[in-house]
């Protein structure tokens, strides 16, 4: 078993995949649209779709489909997509698919490639906006019975892990490892034939939310600054502190038991609106947990720490 604040995909309770590069592949050429509608620029589609005026749009969407459809029936199995699925499929692992592909084309890839689309299957027929919108992957989280933070969501370009962050699953890059690209990702991978070998030597691993803290001060001072909890007080920049703290590396909190009054915003302006009469660690540890999906906050603790105190040791290297 892996503690946190470690993790491995082989410990994940789902999986959940893009389509098109990641377990199909097939030879879409979107420059015909490109040059037709948008003078040759290189533009997110979808995204732009939604800038255009009636009837343009719907008459861009149905090309859009046609071409899609049309490439879908060259479509092959990207190297390992099989073998990964009946690898997940063995060990009772549920999986989904969630694409800004519309549904009659990955259909028809499915039939083409011989890889099949799972029970939980979203496509932009079925979710608006596609991703990186978080919606339509937490919503497959849900269908497949888990929490998003245990869920490793499989993608090969930049709004696949811009989609995973934005719904707090761990993001696995793989077949395009653009550099760019790879500061945002939890792992990434060459292949899928990579990723199915990483599923059978489960290590642990840093997860992305504190990758940068790692390098800086050592796994092993980040192990040991995970298990301390801190209490946050209603002092200050409180709200604040407490995501600083999370920042470098505490993971679990404990608050008064208060509820949040209109008192606390000149405390700590940042601190969201909804708040106001819910339990503050109720509040915290939602707004926390956004970008830090490991961190716990407690109903009690013997002898927490002030946050003020941690804050105070750690940014003077203690």
């Amino acid at each position: 078993m892996i503690d946190p604040p470690f993790w491995h995909p082989a410990h994940c309770s789902a999986f959940i995949f893009d389509w098109d590069g990641v377990l199909v592949d097939g030879p879409l050429d979107f420059s015909p649209l490109r040059d037709r509608y948008f003078g040759g620029r290189r533009v997110m589609l979808l995204e732009e779709a939604e800038r255009m005026e009636e009837p343009l749009r719907s008459r861009f969407l149905a090309d859009l489909e046609d071409l899609e459809v049309s490439g879908a029936s060259s479509c092959v199995p990207v190297d390992g997509a099989l073998d990964l699925i009946a690898h997940l499929e063995s060990r009772g692992i549920p999986w989904a698919v969630v694409s800004r592909n519309c549904r009659r084309a990955m259909e028809a890839a499915s039939l083409a490639a011989r890889v099949p689309l799972p029970e939980v299957t979203l496509s932009r027929d079925d979710f608006h906006p596609p991703k990186p919108d978080p919606a339509p992957l937490l919503h497959a989280a849900r269908l497949l019975g888990t929490q998003p933070h245990e869920c490793a969501f499989v993608g090969d370009f930049v709004y696949d892990l811009l989609g995973g962050r934005r719904a707090r699953m761990r993001s696995i890059l793989v077949n395009r490892l653009e550099e760019k690209w790879l500061p945002l990702a939890d792992l990434s991978l060459p292949t899928l034939r990579d990723l199915l070998a990483v599923l059978g030597d489960p290590t642990p691993l840093v997860p992305w939310e504190y990758s940068s803290l790692a390098r800086s001060v050592g796994e092993e001072e980040l192990k040991r600054r995970f298990v301390t909890v801190a209490l946050v007080e209603a002092r200050p920049g409180f709200w604040e502190d407490a995501f600083l703290a999370a920042s470098l590396g505490c993971g679990g909190f404990v608050t008064l038991d208060l509820e949040v009054d209109a008192s606390m915003w000149a405390l700590s302006p940042s601190m969201p609106v909804g708040a106001l009469g819910r339990p503050l660690g109720e509040v915290l540890g939602a707004a926390l947990r956004e970008t830090f999906p490991l961190v716990r906050v407690l109903d009690d603790w013997p002898d927490p720490v002030p946050v003020t105190d941690l804050l105070v040791r750690w940014t003077h290297g203690g």
